[in-house]
């Protein structure tokens, strides 16, 4: 029996045949002195639950990072294109005793063809009014084997219902 390969940058190994790819891929910025914070991106993909859509899943992730932080806020949400695939970007903000941090999460739609749907999600950490070229880089260079690029994106309720305690995100 052959097992699954997993490869990357010059590392494979065998992987058990049930199991199911979590890697994570992380960068982050050079440091910019010896107290400022770094820039991080983070790239993951997320199965969809069981009976949940796309709209859904942004939103049991989005108040999920809010619930995990704690004292944050949606600063807005919006539509793009990414890798021709549909995809929801969030902003999100939260004060901290020593800085403002701002989290962009951009969630991709999963690809007709993928055989195992996970939305791809990428997550970018900065200090507010920090630069977000490296995202956009990231985000304008991103390509999927398999995408074609979609007259226009579906259109889906942005709106997040809120969970106890969070407050309210609007398309922007």
């Amino acid at each position: 029996m052959t097992l699954p390969r997993y490869e990357q940058h010059g590392l494979s190994f065998e992987t058990p045949a049930n199991w199911t790819d979590r890697s994570i891929v992380a960068f982050s910025a050079p440091p910019r002195g010896p107290a400022q914070p770094r820039a991080s991106l983070v790239m993951a993909r997320h199965p969809l639950a069981p009976g949940e859509d796309f709209a859904a899943h942004v939103a049991r992730e989005v108040h999920g990072m809010l619930e995990r932080a704690g004292n944050g806020r949606v600063l807005g949400q919006t539509r793009r294109t990414i890798g021709g695939r549909p995809a929801v970007e969030t902003v999100m903000r939260w004060v901290t005793p020593g800085e403002t941090i701002e989290l962009t999460m951009v969630h991709v739609e999963p690809g007709p063809a993928d055989d195992d749907p996970r939305v791809t999600v990428f997550t970018f950490t900065t200090a507010a009014g920090g630069s977000r070229a490296a995202l956009d880089t990231l985000l304008f260079s991103l390509r999927f084997s398999d995408a074609q690029t979609p007259a226009s994106v579906p259109a889906f309720d942005l709106a997040i219902v809120p969970m106890p305690g969070a407050p309210r995100a609007r398309g922007r």
